[in-house]
């Protein structure tokens, strides 16, 4: 998750089992658009490097590369 995970980014991280920061980050989320937006646009970003087209080079790349080796 840390690969992808880029806190205040694209994510907003709480600590394990704080219900109170996790209702406080929420209301941060619904109560503020700019972080919205910032969130919504980050996580597109992100998950476009998780496309079809990306895993395939990347296997491609693994493979050349072990056939080479």
């Amino acid at each position: 998750i840390s690969d992808i995970a880029d806190g205040g980014k694209n994510v907003l991280l709480f600590e394990e089992h704080n219900s109170n920061e996790l209702a406080d980050l929420m209301e941060k989320v619904l109560t503020n658009q700019s972080l919205q937006q910032c969130l919504s646009e980050n996580a597109v970003t992100v998950g476009r490097s998780f496309s079809y087209e990306s895993a395939r080079r990347d296997w491609k790349e693994i493979v050349n590369y072990t056939v080479e080796s």
